[in-house]
């Protein structure tokens, strides 16, 4: 299922042509994370699809990035926020009702994706040793009854030959 992002939402919040904050509950993406250590607040950027916006993350939500929630790549739904003009720039700022909605990780998913073609590829590899030994010791194996039916004609000429000096000695 394909979420789709509110378009022109960060146009709209940053410009703050919306009526009223309870109309607006734009869908968007989180396309980066960086923490501010000494604060211990974190700024998102959010995108709509076509714009991406810094943001703040209300630092009552912060458990849900440390518990992996919420993280780069996630589709959230903005129900609460304010904005606010920082250094000639308009920034958005999630407040308690932020709620994630349900995390669409593609960095995870492309991980994942590289993990199991590397898994597969390791399978491939192994099936082809596997494949290699068993081609050798079938080549063994038919070496083997060569020689062994070339032992038992070898067997048959001995005993006949033996029988032969045996009855040459019975005779003198």
């Amino acid at each position: 299922m394909a979420v789709q992002l509110t378009p022109s939402a960060i146009t709209t919040i940053c410009s703050n042509h919306f009526s009223s904050i309870e109309n607006l509950k734009p869908v968007l993406q989180v396309i980066h994370v960086k923490l501010f250590p000494s604060q211990d607040r974190y700024c998102l950027v959010l995108s709509d699809g076509s714009h991406y916006q810094q943001s703040i993350l209300a630092t009552k939500k912060n458990h849900l990035l440390t518990s992996g929630t919420l993280q780069t790549g996630s589709i959230i739904v903005l129900t609460l926020f304010t904005t606010s003009v920082i250094q000639n720039s308009t920034m958005p700022e999630a407040k308690e009702n932020f709620t994630p909605s349900v995390c669409l990780d593609i960095q995870a998913v492309w991980k994942r994706c590289e993990t199991v073609e590397k898994e597969v590829q390791s399978l491939k590899d192994s099936l082809s040793l596997i494949n290699r030994k068993d081609s050798e010791q079938r080549k063994q194996i038919e070496d083997l009854r060569k020689q062994n039916t070339e032992l038992a004609g070898e067997k048959e000429r001995l005993l006949q030959a033996i029988q032969g000096i045996l009855s040459e000695n019975r005779r003198i």
